[in-house]
């Protein structure tokens, strides 16, 4: 059986007109599969289907270090430099077609909110506080919580230039990790870490709607 969890006024049925402080409201069905699979129907008070502009794609590129020979790591992200808002001021360390392991420990805030349409996101605070604003409510975060952010949730962090975290965007399960350049600085040659996937070697060691409220199927 489903397990049904309700947050702010709902109708009592699906797809049917509804009403908050006798505004429409609009239906938005959030899924990943469409009709096939666990979705949200969300209530926004204004039409999720409005866009102030498109603006030019930033690209992120992912490069690999050489492939050499794989050996035992420990990466002491303490070494990297902080830098960026907690998007933009990630330092992928391991990839591959699937997974993007990344730490961040950013020096502003999230300008805008944030939605990752390709894959999950799982983040570990190691330190520092702030709120996970999203399109479901706020959400209060501290050291050594896991942020749990399914894919295409509209989603900000909030107050959290003081935090610290490593974060997992995936789409599938991992298989073998491919090491970037960011990690070459973060590296020392001592005891493996504690990982399910393997590491190479590194070549030198906003939106525009504000849910009324939502019901996820």
């Amino acid at each position: 059986m489903p397990h049904y969890v309700a947050r702010g006024e709902i109708p009592g049925k699906r797809h049917v007109q509804h009403r908050v402080g006798g505004r429409l409201t609009y239906e938005e069905l959030v899924s990943r599969e469409g009709f096939s699979d666990v979705a949200s129907n969300v209530y926004h008070l204004r039409p999720p289907t409005a866009v102030r502009g498109v603006g030019a794609v930033r690209p992120l590129p992912l490069a690999a270090a050489a492939d050499e020979p794989h050996r035992h790591r420990h990466v002491v992200t303490s070494r990297l430099p902080a830098g960026g808002c907690p998007v933009f001021g990630r330092r992928a360390l391991a990839f591959n077609d699937d997974l993007v392991v990344s730490t961040c420990e950013p020096v502003q805030d999230q300008p805008a909110f944030y939605r990752n349409a390709l894959a999950d996101e799982l983040v570990f605070v190691h330190h520092g506080a702030g709120t996970l604003e999203s399109m479901y409510g706020d959400l209060d975060f501290g050291p050594g919580d896991y942020l749990v952010v399914p894919r295409g949730t509209t989603h900000r962090c909030a107050a959290g230039r003081a935090a610290s975290s490593c974060s997992w965007s995936r789409r599938a399960g991992p298989s073998r990790c491919r090491a970037t350049s960011a990690a070459t600085t973060a590296s020392s040659w001592s005891t493996p870490p504690t990982a399910s996937a393997t590491c190479g070697r590194p070549a030198g060691a906003s939106p525009s709607t504000s849910p009324a409220s939502s019901r996820c199927w």
